[in-house]
């Protein structure tokens, strides 16, 4: 089965509710509608300044709804769209978005929406004699409705305002206007008009979901392969290229620095075989794991049957604590799984690369300190300054 059908199969997977629940899908959200709401109101205002321009021509012919005028309606609709420019201006500098801020910029958004849905019929007072009773209420209902992305129940609310709006002014406002009818096919456009918007809303929703479901596979894979390379496949624990990465994030403050090396691994590996060998390195591994799952724990399998143990922000006694707790339980199995641990240790607070690359070559010293000594035990040092020592 090749890449694509694989995520394919995945995106199939993918429920629209789990989609909205990621920040980084929440993100894209706000900021494609920041910018198209943004294009709406400078579209919306644009049309109002040309409309207002036409109300001082000297060929106009008087308002079909003489009830408010036509000037008043403009500046009411490109005002309303100026000041939310701005409010999309501002609300564009809250990222990166926690979540009042997502829900701020989404407020601002529907409520955007809906004033330019109920301000639609508002231009019904800006046709002159002559002119198209529509027009230009079917400008501002698909630019304030198709421009953005809606989700369904948001876009059902915002047809039910701009229709109910529409339906108020040509039902009560028109009874007292000259032109008092209102043509059943100007009802059924109306009606038409809606359901296209929803129409074209709803695909314009399933295609964003369906890019940000694309996105967040392509991303988990990526993820995935990361982390693969960074991990040592037979231990499961990190390994140098995940060590050179993590460097700068581990000369961060109180530091413990362990090195390990099971004794005689080439005896075990000559005498029980390679796979056997396989194994230790795989049941020490775990032990490693299983011992070192704090959050400020990292291990690593340094190369060969070496391990490597940094922990951040933890006390030097209960860092030693657990090194012991380790040796032991690697120490106490029985038969050819039993692996004995050389362990050495630096406590010490570096703050570059270099001062970390000393505590690592000085538990390394102290772990053949270790290794040279009748008993089994841990040996290390609480560094307090950088100064050249060699331990003898």
């Amino acid at each position: 089965m090749d890449d694509t059908s694989v995520i394919e199969q995945r995106l199939d997977h993918i429920e629209p509710h789990e989609l909205l629940e990621n920040p980084l899908v929440i993100e894209s959200l706000v900021s494609e509608n920041l910018g198209f709401c943004s294009s709406a109101a400078l579209c919306a205002s644009l049309m109002c300044s040309i409309g207002l321009a036409g109300t001082f021509s000297p060929f106009s012919s008087g308002q079909v709804l003489p009830q408010i005028n036509a000037t008043m309606a403009y500046l009411t609709l490109g005002l309303v769209n100026i000041v939310f420019m701005q409010l999309f201006r501002k609300a564009s500098k809250l990222f990166p978005l926690h979540k009042m801020k997502a829900e701020t910029c989404r407020g601002i958004i529907v409520t955007f929406q809906c004033a330019d849905m109920i301000l639609a019929s508002v231009t019904f007072f800006t046709t002159q004699m002559g002119s198209s009773f529509f027009f230009e209420y079917i400008l501002v209902t698909v630019i304030a409705f198709l421009m953005p992305l809606n989700r369904p129940s948001n876009a059902i609310c915002y047809a039910l305002v701009n229709g109910l709006s529409a339906v108020f002014v040509m039902t009560v406002v028109l009874s007292d206007s000259p032109r008092s009818a209102v043509a059943w096919q100007d009802w059924v456009d109306l009606a038409i008009l809606l359901l296209i918007c929803l129409a074209v809303s709803w695909l314009r929703w399933r295609s964003f979901l369906r890019y940000q479901a694309l996105r967040i596979s392509l991303l988990k894979r990526e993820d995935d392969a990361l982390q693969k390379a960074r991990r040592d496949e037979l231990t499961q624990l990190l390994n140098r290229t995940a060590l050179r990465d993590d460097f700068p994030s581990l000369c961060s403050g109180r530091a413990n620095v362990a090195l390990m090396d099971i004794d005689s691994f080439k005896r075990i590996n000559d005498v029980t075989g390679h796979q056997q060998g396989d194994r230790v390195l795989s049941l020490v591994g775990e032990s490693i794991r299983s011992m070192f799952d704090h959050a400020g724990d990292h291990c690593y399998r340094y190369g060969g049957d070496e391990f490597l143990i940094i922990t951040v922000g933890e006390g030097r006694a209960e860092f030693v604590k657990r090194l012991e707790a380790l040796q032991s339980l690697c120490n106490e199995r029985g038969g050819a799984d039993r692996a004995n641990l050389s362990i050495g240790y630096v406590s010490a607070s570096p703050h570059s690369s270099e001062q970390l690359r000393d505590c690592i070559k000085r538990a390394d010293n102290w772990m053949y300190v270790a290794k040279r000594s009748d008993k089994t035990e841990v040996r290390g040092e609480e560094l307090l300054s950088f100064h050249k020592l060699r331990i003898a």
